[in-house]
């Protein structure tokens, strides 16, 4: 059985860039790729919402975690975010931990109860913005502000409090990735599961 690590924050709070900083060494399941296509995302203050959990597959992403740490091969979808369509699948292979991160991971005990360890990236909205305008430079302002923020505190914020660990998002990459090295080292050791930590280092 696979330890399961979540990686979870609003968008634009460094979940992907942290993850990946692992990805030679284990699998990496994202959550944005069990997007739903976007005819089916609903409305909000005006505009077309993507941040609400109702635009994710959520059963499917149960279910493929689920298989994924009980050493299953699993295939998921792979989503064009620009698009907003599904192009195509991918089969992942499960390794010894493997992270998982996403906007909308803690939401249900169903979904807390496949993650071993869980993470929280805590960020103020400026930053977020700021980030997120970086990858994608067609973001308006009123989407963020009247979607992205209120969805974030409805959704998001209340489940920070279910996460073992908190992460400064504020920081640079490289002290993100060390905080995140300290706490996961800090959980191994104290669950015997040292051995793993050298996929980490």
């Amino acid at each position: 059985m696979s330890l399961i690590i979540g990686i979870g924050g609003g968008s634009g709070s460094g979940k992907t860039t942290l993850a990946n900083e692992f990805e030679s060494e284990i699998t990496i399941l994202h959550q944005d790729d069990f997007f739903k296509n976007g005819e089916k995302f609903p409305q909000y203050n005006g505009f077309k919402n993507m941040e609400h959990p109702s635009c994710l597959n959520l059963d499917l992403f149960y279910e493929s975690l689920d298989n994924l740490k009980n050493g299953n091969l699993i295939e998921i979808p792979i989503f064009d975010l620009e698009k907003s369509v599904q192009i195509g699948s991918k089969i992942i292979e499960p390794t010894s931990a493997i992270i998982v991160e996403g906007f909308n991971l803690y939401l249900t005990p169903k979904l807390r109860s496949l993650y071993d360890v869980s993470f929280f990236l805590r960020t103020n909205f400026e930053t977020q913005y700021e980030r997120r305008k970086l990858r994608d430079f067609k973001l308006d302002r009123k989407y963020f502000d009247n979607v992205m923020v209120p969805m974030y505190r409805l959704n998001i914020s209340p489940t920070i409090g279910f996460c073992d660990y908190i992460l400064d998002g504020e920081k640079d990459k490289e002290n993100i990735k060390k905080e995140f090295t300290q706490y996961l080292e800090s959980y191994l050791t104290n669950n015997d599961l040292e051995n793993l930590m050298e996929l980490f280092n």
